[in-house]
C-alpha cells in the first residue's frame, strides 16, 4: 500500500539531495518558502493525483 511513499521522489528530497538548479515540486521548498512558483496547473494535478492515490490505497 505504501510502496509509492517509499520511493525516493523529487517531492521528498532534502536540501542536501537537491542539485543546483533543482526546479521540481518539493515539499521542503514549499513549506519553508524557498519556492514561490509552485502554483502551476501541473503541480496542482500532481498533488491531486497523489492525494487520490493515498485515499484509494488506505480504504482497501
Amino acid at each position: 500500500m505504501l510502496s509509492a511513499l517509499k520511493e525516493h521522489l523529487p517531492i521528498t528530497k532534502s536540501a542536501y539531495e537537491r542539485e543546483a538548479g533543482f526546479n521540481q515540486l518539493n515539499r521542503h521548498q514549499v513549506v519553508h518558502g524557498e519556492s514561490l512558483d509552485y502554483g502551476t496547473e501541473t503541480n496542482s494535478l500532481k498533488a491531486i493525483s497523489f492525494l487520490f492515490y493515498i485515499a484509494t490505497q488506505t480504504s482497501k
